[in-house]
């Protein structure tokens, strides 16, 4: 039962990216709205649910052996569309772009539940956003 909760926690959060990212064309807005389809995957019920059952899996090897085939497949599926939509020729300079933004937009919804003021958090991306928008082709 609880993988099957874990398989619906992942699908939910897909099908959220997915139903922001349809219409998504390669245009220069492409990568905004990239990532603020990923951050709000990354945000609210379903992934606070995730972050309890990972904190769990650090010391329940079996709800970890449960946990990393729906994560690997989430992750995948995230580097997919952020790849083919974010314009950065380097396959290099892509990937640690992506890791960088699912390590800000994990980390900025966990200090969601203690701060009252999300500026801060959306300056924090627009500034990750300006960084990034160097690496991308023409």
């Amino acid at each position: 039962m609880l993988v099957a909760a874990i398989h619906h926690i992942a699908d939910i959060r897909l099908h959220h990216v997915d139903e922001l990212t349809t219409d998504l064309d390669d245009g220069p807005e492409a990568l905004e709205q990239l990532v603020q389809a990923i951050r709000s995957a990354m945000a609210g019920p379903a992934f606070q649910a995730a972050i309890e059952l990972w904190v769990a899996a650090r010391t329940d090897r079996l709800l970890r052996a449960a946990l990393l085939p729906v994560e690997k497949r989430l992750d995948s599926a995230l580097r997919t569309l952020f790849h083919h939509h974010a314009g950065i020729p380097d396959p290099g300079a892509a990937s640690t772009a992506f890791e960088s933004l699912m390590a800000l937009v994990r980390g900025l919804e966990l200090t969601r539940i203690m701060r009252t003021d999300q500026s801060l958090a959306d300056q924090i991306v627009e500034d990750w956003l300006t960084t990034v928008a160097r690496l991308r082709r023409g």
